[in-house]
């Protein structure tokens, strides 16, 4: 996807798988591959824009004009990233709401607009570093979608640049609309990009397990978007632990928080969460493989709310 210059617009790609991919709870739906940015990168607000999809993705067919695309770009259902950049604000999803984030579902409606009413957030997952810019260079990319027991859905999604200086990903978990058949691997760029050229390489579509998010990438999972009545800090699982262990927390409305490990002697040791969420149930994963064996403290502040508890280390 090039050019001279930029897109005016959106410039998008849609790729049809050439049969409907049904994930199953013990074979999830995969998708993997490489995309290469050329004269820059999706620095600009909400102008990367990748997921996967079930709608009809059409094809070229002979017309009276040449060869022209008979597909929709509207009635798909499924998940959307928006990949976040620098200090940018966060993308609304939804008609009319004030739902704010990176990774949401779209259901029946165009697959790069958030703004239909049938849409909604599932995260708001920054990059890592913070504040870290998307420029020009290669990025690795992945997602799978794999159906839960229960009947939801857990979606799972990286982008990274191979140099470290950009890392993107979560686990989210749809509990309000399950989206598992897919047909089609769908990404675009708008002017706000100061990319003039996308590459895509070895992108692969398969069935297996979910895709691993590497420690590097992974920062909050949100695992069910049902919102929660009260703020809440749950004490971290397994514990004692050794490397990692999972920290739960609940926000009954979006908040300002700050999710901070100490020593036994008040030092701070890890900032595992700074930064503004979503209300819903979410998930952190602490690496202490560069710790030492002891008791830690863990604090949040959401808001009004301030909660500390205690895990302990065991190498």
């Amino acid at each position: 996807m090039s050019g001279a210059k930029k897109p005016f617009g959106w410039a998008a790609l849609r790729g049809k798988f050439p049969i409907d991919v049904q994930a199953k709870v013990d074979k999830a739906l995969v998708v993997t591959g490489k995309m290469e940015l050329v004269g820059g990168g999706f620095e600009g607000w909400s102008s990367l824009r990748m997921g996967l999809f079930y709608q009809n993705a059409g094809k070229l067919v002979n017309t009276d004009n040449g060869m022209a695309w008979n597909g929709s770009e509207s009635g798909a259902s499924g998940y959307l990233v928006i990949p976040h950049s620098g200090g940018n604000d966060l993308t609304v999803w939804g008609e009319g709401t004030d739902q704010k984030g990176t990774v949401g579902a779209i259901i029946n409606g165009t697959w790069l607009n958030t703004n239909e009413p049938e849409n909604y957030v599932l995260a708001d997952t920054r990059q890592k570093p913070a504040g870290a810019v998307a420029t020009a260079g290669m990025y690795n990319f992945a997602f799978s979608i794999a159906p839960l027991a229960n009947g939801n859905v857990e979606f799972r999604y990286y982008i990274y640049k191979e140099d470290g200086s950009y890392n993107f990903g979560g686990i989210v978990v749809d509990d309000k609309t399950p989206i598992s058949k897919i047909n089609s691997f769908n990404i675009a760029l708008n002017n706000l990009a100061s990319a003039t050229k996308l590459n895509l390489y070895d992108v692969l579509v398969d069935l297996g397990a979910p895709i691993e998010i590497p420690d590097s990438v992974v920062s909050v999972e949100t695992f069910s978007s049902t919102i929660p009545t009260d703020y809440s800090l749950g004490q971290n699982y397994p514990n004692p632990f050794n490397p990692t262990t999972n920290i739960e927390f609940a926000l009954p409305q979006s908040s300002d928080v700050k999710l901070v490990v100490y020593d036994a002697l008040g030092k701070e040791v890890a900032q595992l969460v700074n930064g503004h969420m979503n209300a819903g149930y979410h998930r952190v994963t602490f690496n202490a493989s560069n710790l030492a064996s002891g008791v830690y403290f863990y604090t949040i502040k959401a808001g009004e709310f301030y909660s500390v508890k205690k895990l302990m280390l065991i190498k």
